[in-house]
C-alpha cells in the first residue's frame, strides 16, 4: 500500500508539462549497427550489393569495400557464370570513370578467366597496384602468357599466385624476384616442359601442383614434386592434387617418400582457407538456422564454430508446431542431459518458452542454464498453476538476466517473492486480460524500457491507465514507456496520453505485431 500511496502523491503533485504528441516514424537502427546489417548483406547476396550501395552515401562507402574487394572476371562467352563473377565488358565502363587511386584502396584480391581479353587486364592491372592474391586462369594454348609483362617488376603486395605451368616458366626467366608471395597454386597438366626451379621465391611456403592424370601416364609428376621440395627453403605445406584414376598410387608413392610435409593427396572439392569456411559455417547458421546442426556435423572444427549460434537463442514450441528456428522440447531433452551445466552456462542466452512446454522439462532446463540474459515465457490465458511456477525457476538467471518478457500474473508473483533483478533494463508486459493491477516495479531497480501490452481493455475498463501511471512513477530510471493497443481504441488511448503530457510514452498499435517470435528477438543483437 505504501507504493500505491506514492504513486497518489505523486500524481496529486502533477505541474503543467509542455505537450508533446507521440512520433510514429521508422524504427531506424544505430549506425554501427545497420553497417553490420548492410555488410553481412553484401557479403550473403553479391549479386544485390550494388543495390545497396545507392541507399546512402555512408553505405555505398561500406559497401564498396566489399563489392571490389574481390574481383573475379569473366566475359559472355564464358560457358558458365558462378555468383560472384564480373563480367569483364560491363566493368570496363566503371573501370575508366573511376581513379588508380581508387582501385588500389579497395580492389586486394582478382581472379582472371581464360576468356579475358588483353586489353581490358593490361588496363585493369594497371589501376590495381596493390593485389594481395591473383589467379590467372590459361588457356590450354597458352595464348594468355602476356600476363607476365603485366605483373612485372612484382608487387611487394603480392602473397599468393595461382597460375599454370607456362606462366611460371615465363616468370622465372625474366629473372625478377617476389620478395612477399608466400602462396603458390600450379596447374602443371598438360605434361610439358618440367616445373622450375623455385628459388626466386624467397618466402615461399605454400604450394598447391595440381596433375590431373599425368601421374597416369609417366612419372614427370615426381620429379616435379621433388623439384619444390629441393628448391623453396621456406616449404611448410606441398598439396598434391590428382585425378581419383590414380589416386591410391600416388598415396603411396608419398607415402614412401616419407616428407610429412607433402600432404596426402585428395580427390575433392576446393577447400577454402580455415579462417574462410569458419566465416561461411556462421554466415549460413544465422541465415539458415534450420540446417545449423548439419553444418556443425562437417568437422570439430565447424561444430565449435556453430554450437554458440545454435544454442545462444532457444525457442522452445510444443512439436505439433512448424516454426522455423524453434526447437521441440521433447526432442531436446535428450541434448540437455547429455551436456553438462557448464555447457549451457557457457552459449545459451536468449530463451523463448512458449505455454505448451511441461514444467518439468523447464524445471531440468533452467538448472542447467544460469546465465540466460533475454527470457520471454509466453503464459496460457486460463493462468494455469503450472505456467505460474515458472516464476520459481528463473530466479536462477536474476543476476544476469537483461530483458524479461511475461505476463501480469507472473509479473505480481516475482513482486511478492522479493526476488531482486539487478540488472534487467527492459521488461515486456502481457497484462490483458484485465485483473490485479500491477504493483510497483521494485524489484527491477535498474528498469530503462517497459513494453504494456492491453488488447481492447481500454474499451471496457480505466485500469489501464492505473498500470500505465504505475510504471511511469514506480520505475524510477524509466527512459521509454510502450503501449500497444487494439486498433479499436488507439486514438482514444493516443489522445489520453497527450493530455498526460509525459513524453517518455509512446502509443502503438499492437496489429503491426505479426511475427510474435520476430517481435521478441528485436530485443537483443544477434552475434554476427
Amino acid at each position: 500500500m505504501e507504493v500505491r500511496h506514492s504513486i497518489l502523491a505523486k500524481i496529486s503533485s502533477l505541474q503543467d508539462v509542455q505537450i508533446q504528441s507521440p512520433t510514429f516514424g521508422p524504427f531506424r537502427f544505430p549506425p554501427e549497427i545497420e553497417d553490420r546489417i548492410f555488410e553481412l548483406a553484401s557479403h550473403a547476396y553479391p549479386r544485390c550489393a550494388n543495390h545497396l550501395a545507392v541507399i546512402s552515401k555512408r553505405v555505398q562507402r561500406l559497401v564498396e569495400l566489399i563489392i571490389y574487394e574481390t574481383m573475379v572476371f569473366a566475359t559472355f562467352e564464358e560457358r558458365f557464370m558462378l555468383p560472384g563473377m564480373t563480367y569483364a565488358e560491363r566493368f570496363e565502363t566503371v573501370l575508366r570513370s573511376r581513379s588508380s587511386a581508387f582501385f588500389t584502396t579497395h580492389v586486394r584480391n582478382v581472379c582472371i578467366t581464360p576468356s579475358v581479353g588483353k586489353d581490358f587486364v593490361t588496363l585493369f592491372l594497371s589501376k590495381c597496384t596493390s593485389i594481395r592474391h591473383l589467379a590467372v586462369w590459361q588457356r590450354l594454348d597458352f595464348s594468355d602468357i602476356y600476363i607476365v609483362d603485366l605483373i612485372t617488376p612484382p608487387s611487394p603486395t603480392l602473397l599468393s599466385f595461382s597460375t599454370g605451368r607456362s606462366t611460371l616458366l615465363k616468370l622465372e626467366a625474366t629473372g625478377y624476384i617476389f620478395p612477399s608471395l608466400t602462396e603458390l597454386h600450379v596447374s602443371v597438366l598438360p605434361v610439358g616442359t618440367p616445373l622450375v626451379e623455385l628459388g626466386w621465391l624467397p618466402a615461399l611456403k605454400i604450394v598447391n601442383l595440381r596433375f590431373g592424370q599425368q601421374p597416369f601416364v609417366d612419372e614427370k609428376w615426381w620429379n616435379d614434386v621433388l623439384t619444390v621440395v629441393s628448391t623453396v627453403s621456406q616449404l611448410q605445406t606441398l598439396f598434391v592434387d590428382v585425378d581419383s584414376y590414380c589416386l591410391e598410387e600416388v598415396k603411396a608413392r608419398v607415402l614412401d617418400f616419407g616428407d610429412d610435409r607433402i600432404q596426402r593427396p585428395t580427390f575433392g572439392p576446393f577447400r577454402f582457407p580455415p579462417e574462410i569456411e569458419d566465416k561461411i559455417f556462421e554466415l549460413a547458421s544465422h541465415a539458415y538456422p534450420q540446417y545449423a546442426h548439419h553444418i556443425s556435423a562437417v568437422s570439430k572444427r565447424a561444430q565449435q564454430r556453430v554450437e554458440p549460434i545454435i544454442y545462444e537463442t532457444i525457442i522452445f514450441i510444443e512439436k505439433r508446431s512448424k516454426v522455423r528456428g524453434t526447437t521441440y522440447a521433447e526432442r531436446f531433452e535428450t541434448v540437455l542431459r547429455s551436456r553438462s551445466s557448464a555447457f549451457f552456462t557457457t552459449y545459451v542466452r536468449n530463451v523463448c518458452i512458449t505455454p505448451s512446454v511441461g514444467i518439468d522439462f523447464l524445471a531440468l532446463f533452467f538448472s542447467k542454464c544460469t546465465s540466460i540474459r533475454h527470457l520471454a515465457v509466453w503464459r496460457r490465458l486460463d493462468f494455469s498453476e503450472s505456467d505460474i511456477d515458472i516464476v520459481d525457476l528463473i530466479t536462477s538467471s536474476s543476476q544476469t538476466l537483461l530483458s524479461f518478457s511475461t505476463g501480469r500474473m507472473e509479473l505480481l508473483k516475482l513482486e511478492a517473492a522479493g526476488h531482486i533483478f539487478p540488472i534487467l533494463t527492459e521488461l515486456h508486459v502481457d497484462v490483458f486480460p484485465s485483473g490485479t493491477p500491477l504493483m510497483g516495479l521494485c524489484c527491477f531497480p535498474a528498469l530503462k524500457i517497459v513494453k504494456l501490452r492491453f488488447g481492447q481493455q481500454p474499451i471496457a475498463s480505466d485500469q489501464w491507465w492505473y498500470d500505465v501511471l504505475t510504471t511511469a512513477f514506480s520505475a524510477s530510471e524509466l527512459q521509454t514507456l510502450f503501449v500497444d493497443v487494439d486498433s479499436h481504441c488507439l486514438e482514444e488511448v493516443k489522445a489520453r496520453i497527450l493530455d498526460f503530457g509525459d513524453d517518455r510514452i509512446h502509443v502503438r498499435d499492437e496489429m503491426r505485431i505479426q511475427d510474435p517470435i520476430a517481435e521478441w528477438k528485436k530485443t537483443f543483437t544477434p552475434l554476427i
